[in-house]
């Protein structure tokens, strides 16, 4: 049986007149967003040789996506080069993937140019904390390896969640799993990995960052979200790199049919990724589009999805060309590079 959280509703309705965008408030500093293009990173690097870790995420994943069935606007926050679009295509009319990296972004592309080319699948890169999209745009989220890079994780999940009009998958990285646990008995840890602080493994200017479970839920249930724990995922992560290759190979069904069970079992405590399922607690009716599609992308794909857009930096209308839009209100210029818009505000 799934464990839910049990919060009081928020004092603040969810209405739509009530969650109607309000000019963001402006801050001195901004929270570090990990930059992948650093170095000439390339995040598909990352995924070589972990092949256990992929297919604990993709059991779990296609039972989720399952339970979507369809939905019109599907958006995939911290997409990377587009390693779960397999999950989610023939779930989705529309699916918009979004990145910091321009360098994820354009492998997405590559790998995806013929959903791209028929307007199935958009390529943007923007700042979670600052998404170009109205409330309630798209109908179904999902974030997975994407929270650890997120220092202001109740921001960004305030503002990921905004633009999220039903259910969203969350793939959160906690820092009390059972293995974290073993190991603070002997470091002296146990008091910090039982309260609500984040645990901080990165760097000032590399943020990596773990939770606990029950304050991310907390942030999702004041702000109008009912969670799910739906899963305990990649239970025995990096089991595969301390034992020879050998022994990899004769072990494998064990630890895969071992993550089927502790999938389930583990929820809330064994592996180090805990997914939710969240559900918004008062349902958003269907929305009218936010505007009229721009004459300038009259018979692209791009012309719908504009409808749903303002200027992720001061929420006005933009006015759009062919390859650009600016701001009617503030100074900011985005621009489309091929396949990929780039909605970073200067």
């Amino acid at each position: 049986m799934d464990d839910k959280t049990d919060i009081k509703r928020p004092l603040t309705g969810l209405g739509v007149a009530e969650r109607t965008p309000q000019e963001p408030e402006k801050k001195d500093t901004h929270p570090t967003v990990i930059d992948y293009d650093a170095d000439d990173y390339d995040y598909r690097n990352f995924w070589k040789g972990r092949d256990y870790e992929q297919w604990a995420e993709r059991r779990v994943l296609t039972r989720l996506f399952n339970r979507v069935e369809q939905t019109p606007w599907l958006v995939d926050f911290g997409c990377g080069f587009g390693r779960n679009v397999v999950h989610y295509c023939q779930h989705a009319e529309h699916a918009v993937l979004i990145d910091y990296s321009l360098r994820n972004l354009e492998n997405a592309a590559s790998r995806l140019a013929k959903g791209i080319e028929s307007g199935h699948i958009f390529l943007m890169r923007a700042d979670l904390y600052r998404l170009p999209f109205v409330d309630d745009a798209f109908d179904t989220g999902l974030i997975v390896r994407v929270l650890h890079h997120l220092s202001q994780v109740d921001e960004a999940l305030v503002e990921m969640g905004r633009t999220v009009g039903s259910q969203w998958i969350l793939d959160v990285p906690v820092k009390h799993h059972i293995f974290a646990r073993v190991r603070g008995l002997f470091r002296g840890e146990t008091r910090r990995l039982s309260n609500w602080e984040p645990k901080s493994l990165g760097t000032a200017g590399g943020p990596f960052v773990n939770f606990h479970l029950a304050a991310v839920r907390h942030t999702l249930g004041e702000h109008g979200w009912d969670s799910n724990l739906v899963a305990s995922v990649n239970n025995f992560r990096r089991w595969d790199k301390v034992l020879p290759s050998p022994a990899t190979t004769a072990l494998r069904p064990l630890v895969y049919g071992l993550e089927t069970v502790a999938q389930s079992m583990g929820r809330g405590w064994w592996g180090p990724s805990q997914f939710l399922w969240a559900t918004r607690r008062e349902s958003v009716p269907p929305q009218p589009a936010a505007g009229v599609a721009p004459i300038a992308l009259a018979n692209t794909p791009w012309a719908l999805l504009a409808t749903k857009m303002f200027c992720p930096e001061c929420h006005s209308t933009l006015q759009w060309t062919a390859d650009a839009a600016s701001c009617t209100s503030c100074t900011q210029h985005y621009s489309r590079a091929g396949a990929i818009w780039n909605f970073v505000p200067d």
